[in-house]
C-alpha cells in the first residue's frame, strides 16, 4: 500500500504558502483610519548551521495613500530566538537599529518625528513580537524593512527541527509551517 504521508506534508506547505500575508511581519497605520500598506516583497532566508537557525526577513511594502503616514511594523520572533539587526528603508534612506533606554528612545523618535525626518522606534512587547514605529512613509513611497534573528534547533535523535514564525489575529506569535520527515512504514 503507497504511503499518503508525502502527499499530506506536500499539501500542509502549499496551505502554509497560500494562508494570509501574517507571516513575519505586518505593517499598519498608526491611527487605523487609512489602509494598510501593500506588501511587494517578502523573502525569507534561513541558514541552520551548528544547532543553530539565522533567519533574514526582507518585507517590501508601499503606501498606495495620498497622504503620508506613520506605520507600525509587528513582527514575531520565537521564543527562544533572539533579535540581533534591524534596518529600515524609507525611499533612498536607511535607518539602522540601535538599542538605548525605552524612555531616549521614545523621545528621539518624537522630535525626529516632529521635525519631519525620517525615524523609527522599537520596542519588545511581550518575550515574542517586536514592534517598530516607522515615521513619514510617504505617498506612493515605499519602506523595505529586513531583520535577522538567531534561534537554537531543537535536536532530536539527530533530528533538528525549524519552525517559522507568524502573527496570528491577536498579535502573538504562532508557528505558520512545522515539517516533519514521512513515515517510511507502509
Amino acid at each position: 500500500m503507497r504511503n499518503p504521508a508525502p502527499l499530506a506534508l506536500l499539501l500542509l506547505a502549499a496551505a502554509t504558502v497560500l494562508a494570509p500575508a501574517h507571516a513575519a511581519g505586518t505593517l499598519a497605520p498608526s491611527d487605523g483610519s487609512k489602509a494598510a500598506p501593500e506588501i511587494r516583497a517578502h523573502e525569507v532566508h534561513v541558514t541552520v548551521l551548528d544547532g543553530f537557525a539565522r533567519t533574514q526577513v526582507d518585507q517590501t511594502f508601499h503606501n498606495s495613500t495620498e497622504q503620508t503616514i506613520e506605520g507600525i511594523y509587528t513582527c514575531p520572533v520565537p521564543v527562544d530566538g533572539s533579535l540581533s539587526e534591524l534596518s529600515i528603508q524609507i525611499g533612498e534612506r536607511t535607518l539602522e537599529g540601535e538599542v538605548l533606554p525605552r524612555a531616549k528612545a521614545q523621545s528621539i523618535y518624537e522630535e525626529q518625528k516632529a521635525a519631519g525626518r525620517d525615524s523609527a522606534l522599537g520596542t519588545q512587547e511581550g518575550y515574542e513580537r517586536y514592534e517598530f514605529r516607522v515615521a513619514a512613509i510617504p505617498p506612493g513611497g515605499d519602506v523595505k524593512v529586513e531583520y535577522v534573528y538567531y534561534q537554537p534547533i531543537a535536536i532530536d535523535t539527530g533530528v533538528g527541527r525549524y519552525v517559522y514564525p507568524r502573527l496570528a489575529r491577536s498579535g502573538t506569535a504562532t508557528p505558520s509551517f512545522t515539517a516533519r520527515s514521512p513515515s517510511t512504514s507502509s
